[in-house]
């Protein structure tokens, strides 16, 4: 004699299961968009600045979908339009490997910098990232091509040199804003209540 086991709402169920499934990836996505920004931000604060163009080549990557804004890259002649490539180049392929991840199953967010030089300025650590300061009608300017001419001089004092950012800015960022991810994680697990 055969006994039959009939299981009723197993479907209901595994929907469910699938929808808190869903959802919790969504959660963990925004967090670590949110995350990846943060990184970013605090990475930007601590590049060495001389043009700027190295600040201005961050980038948060997350899916398929293209920045907001492209970066805005100094006018320095040929340079521009080899960091706009640049750019273009890298970030694309941090799309594709994010888009990547995500069609797996798990989300993916990348932080990076574009510049062709960001690995050498973030890897020198021997560098000095300092540069004059010179008051113009009540602001500090950063002048980095004079400090060398008035360290010549000698007028480079504590009161006249500045620091513009430091060495091996993107892992120092990781580490400063790792406290601040796991709040973010918790506050969106409290808003969405999971």
């Amino acid at each position: 004699m055969a006994v039959g086991i009939k299981i009723v709402g197993l479907e209901n169920a595994l929907r469910q299961m699938q929808m808190e499934i869903d959802r919790v990836k969504r959660v963990t996505k925004k967090s670590l968009i949110k995350a990846g920004l943060l990184i970013q931000r605090s990475a930007q604060k601590k590049t060495p600045v001389d043009t700027g163009n190295l600040k201005a080549s961050a980038f948060t990557m997350w899916g398929s979908k293209p920045a907001l804004t492209g970066p805005r890259f100094k006018d320095a002649g040929k340079e521009k339009g080899r960091m706009i490539r640049d750019h273009m180049t890298v970030t694309s392929e941090s799309r594709a490997r994010t888009t990547l991840g995500s069609r797996k199953g798990s989300p993916k967010v990348e932080v990076g910098f574009s510049a062709y030089y960001a690995l050498f300025v973030h890897e020198d650590t021997q560098a000095s990232h300092v540069a004059e300061r010179r008051k113009r009608r009540g602001k500090v300017r950063r002048r980095g091509k004079n400090l060398v001419k008035a360290a010549v001089t000698g007028r480079v004092t504590a009161n006249n040199v500045m620091q513009t950012g430091e060495a091996k800015f993107l892992e120092k960022a990781v580490y400063e804003v790792t406290p601040l991810i796991s709040l973010i994680f918790k506050a969106e697990d409290v808003k969405t209540g999971i």
